[in-house]
């Protein structure tokens, strides 16, 4: 099986974030990355695992009080 690497544009798109953003997550240790000549690339499943290790946010229905009787 062949690595499938993504452009940072493709990395932006998916997550939805900025060009500095995804290089400040690569320079933090956060988002592996690879150079291939002078192109940054980023494996498919490392953005996948990025994107599995954020934390999820709690549900609205654990945090409402019950309605008063």
């Amino acid at each position: 099986m062949q690595d499938q690497f993504e452009t940072i544009a493709e990395v932006c798109a998916a997550l939805k974030l900025s060009r500095p953003q995804i290089y400040r997550l690569i320079h933090r240790g956060d988002l592996k990355a690879v150079k291939v000549g002078t192109a940054t690339r980023i494996l498919v499943a490392d953005r996948v695992a990025f994107m599995r290790s954020l934390p999820t946010m709690p549900s609205y229905a654990t945090k409402m009080k019950p309605l008063a009787a």
